[in-house]
């Protein structure tokens, strides 16, 4: 039964590491020329556009969001209710973004180019309120939120007991600290109006979420998490 289960454990992380990489591979594969400040519409997200439609162009980046999301565990069970705030704030996103882009609109009488100029789609490839910056910046930091979120489940999946080592030495919330910088991220690459709104809503959701586990951890471990969260940042490494 032991050695069953041990293999079931195998499998389950594999699965788990495949996932998490293939995601971060679509993302980078999706994005690539903004990781270069390459001010163009990426081919992928072109060929996506413009060869499966709208719908597909929604569903293929949201369901790599979402996926990320919903198959990685966490030190204690997540709440849905911030699985679905997550998953709206993206939906929201890439429906605006390849759908009407309703802050361009509303932004169209001070930029540069107006909005009713664009060729059908062309929007995609204009920059908003953080102009190209932001989008660069952006996709850097959803990368990195990406990565964290993985580094994070590897050191905490299947462990014994408290994991304070690794990065768990640094901070006590790295998953969070990781959806911190994915919605950030996005935010800075292409700012909607629900999505502005929406973003303030999740930074509190998950600061509270941090709470409510640092509560369950103190209950499981004692003297032991008290210590450890004495000396130990929640998102961020102390600069002392």
């Amino acid at each position: 039964m032991n050695t069953l289960s041990s293999k079931n454990e195998a499998v389950k992380e594999a699965v788990f590491y495949l996932l998490g990489i293939l995601l971060i591979g679509g993302f980078v594969v999706l994005y690539f020329p903004r990781f270069f400040a390459i001010e163009m519409l990426p081919p992928a997200i072109r060929y996506l556009f413009y060869q499966a439609g709208v719908n597909w162009s929604i569903a293929v980046n949201a369901g790599i969001f979402i996926l990320f999301l919903l198959f990685l565990p966490y030190r204690t069970k997540v709440e849905w209710r911030s699985k679905s705030a997550f998953a709206a704030f993206i939906l929201a996103l890439m429906a605006e973004m390849f759908g009407i882009p309703l802050l361009l609109y509303f932004l169209s009488p001070i930029m540069r180019v107006s909005y009713y100029d664009k060729r059908p789609g062309g929007w995609l490839n204009n920059p908003l309120i953080f102009g190209w910056n932001g989008a660069v910046i952006g996709v850097w930091l959803t990368l990195i939120g990406m990565i964290l979120v993985i580094i994070g489940w590897h050191q905490i999946h299947g462990a014994g007991g408290l994991v304070t080592t690794g990065i768990y030495k640094y901070i006590r919330h790295p998953q969070y600290t990781g959806f911190f910088f994915v919605i950030t991220g996005w935010l800075l690459h292409w700012e909607t109006t629900l999505t502005l709104v929406m973003y303030p809503i999740l930074l509190v959701m998950y600061y509270l979420l941090a709470r409510w586990e640092d509560a369950e951890l103190l209950r499981e471990f004692g003297g032991e998490y008290e210590a450890y969260r004495r000396k130990t940042p929640m998102f961020f490494p102390s600069l002392r």
